[in-house]
């Protein structure tokens, strides 16, 4: 499935049609082998400026300068093939021979509503797929949920779903890189810890806090299938709290930071708390990839790559 989750890109997408004579849209449609970026990404341009990315640098420069000459004016939706076996686009050069297919768009001023509708829709956490007609460029919005991407010669169908949420219970080291790593991942980061001694860095660092419990937190705004919970408070009154709202959820990542004996007492607590078999075999404990992280830095990475793996599968 190609999944879209780029909410800040229609919100400037919407901006740009209120003010903008010319606006397009550019998606990553399909990749082949080693990509700078994965399906689904977008990018928006316009004369006021740019919003999103599609690729490190190469492919935005080619359609840059393409835009600036008018070329897509007024024309239908256009299929383009950067890197190996590109017939059209030969000096473009993706890394390690990866292929890349991009659709771009020229978005009328009168698309604003259907844009403002599509927002309002993954603003509350609700997919849709479009529709694009290949040959006219007209398209249509289905609120039905996810659907397989479709492609022939006529016409496009892809999903475009709410961004990747991430609650990280626990201010720390650990919790301050993992935000920092995560946003570089496309996640809405979220911390949550009551305590009255976290540093001005972590409140300080950008990302939305909640200074109290977890409780009735992730029922409210982290219990979707985009969203994913993370506990590294090492104090089972916040983490456990986490647990229990996360575990039944459709969150996609559930986990819990500890060593090996650690998570098997805590395994022991939440089996007296009733909660069903299927729900507890959900929890990621130890948390992270085993890569022998030792430092809090690598402790985060290791948790941010078991979140994208995680999400991919």
């Amino acid at each position: 499935m190609l999944k879209l989750a780029c909410e800040h890109v229609i919100q400037a997408l919407c901006e740009n049609l209120q003010r903008s004579t010319r606006v397009y849209l550019c998606t990553v449609i399909s990749t082949w082998g080693s990509s700078p970026r994965p399906p689904g990404a977008m990018m928006v341009w316009s004369e006021s400026g740019i919003a999103g990315s599609i690729s490190g640098g190469c492919v935005e420069d080619d359609l840059f300068e393409r835009f600036v000459a008018g070329e897509f004016e007024n024309k239908t939706p256009c299929l383009i093939r950067y890197g190996d076996g590109s017939e059209t686009r030969k000096k473009v050069k993706l890394p390690c021979g990866g292929i890349m297919q991009v659709l771009v768009e020229s978005m009328p001023a009168d698309s604003l509503g259907q844009w403002q509708n599509i927002l309002k829709q993954i603003s509350q956490r609700q997919g849709l797929s479009r529709t694009v007609n290949l040959v006219s460029g007209d398209w249509t919005v289905d609120l039905s949920g996810p659907v397989l991407l479709e492609k022939n010669q006529q016409q496009l169908v892809y999903y475009i779903g709410p961004a990747r949420k991430l609650l990280i219970v626990g201010a720390n080291q650990i919790s301050y890189y993992l935000a920092n790593y995560a946003s570089t991942l496309d996640f809405e980061v979220t911390i949550c810890d009551p305590s009255e001694k976290v540093s001005a860095q972590l409140k300080n660092a950008g990302f939305e806090f909640i200074a109290r419990y977890p409780d009735g937190i992730i029922d409210q705004r982290f219990s979707d299938a985009n969203s994913a919970v993370v506990a590294v408070s090492h104090d089972p009154r916040l983490d456990d709290m986490a647990l229990l709202e996360a575990l039944p959820s459709q969150a996609f990542y559930v986990g819990a930071m500890g060593s090996k004996r650690t998570s098997a007492a805590r395994m022991d607590r939440l089996h007296l708390l009733d909660l069903p078999e299927k729900a507890l075999s959900r929890l990621h404990a130890p948390i992270g990839l085993s890569i022998g992280s030792k430092t809090p830095s690598e402790i985060a990475i290791s948790i941010a790559a078991h979140l994208v793996e995680q999400y991919a599968t």
